[in-house]
């Protein structure tokens, strides 16, 4: 490798040390979500996880329906 590849490794590397136990959220919750959805019998194609992703969504079709 460069020096240049090592360098960016690197950081990288740095970078996702940084947000070890750290992530927002509850994993748990997280995980059990995951589970349910994998073993639905009839899953959905989009899965939504977050405090801000209904907003997103509902704003995202307010916009493109507007157009």
């Amino acid at each position: 490798m460069t020096s240049a590849n090592n360098q960016v490794r690197e950081a990288m590397h740095n970078m996702y040390i940084s947000f070890h136990s750290k992530e927002p959220g509850d994993p748990t919750k997280l995980a059990k979500a995951l589970i349910a959805a994998v073993n639905d019998s009839n899953p959905s194609f989009r899965l939504l996880v977050g405090k801000g992703m209904v907003g997103t969504v509902e704003q995202f079709y307010c916009t493109h329906l507007s157009e």
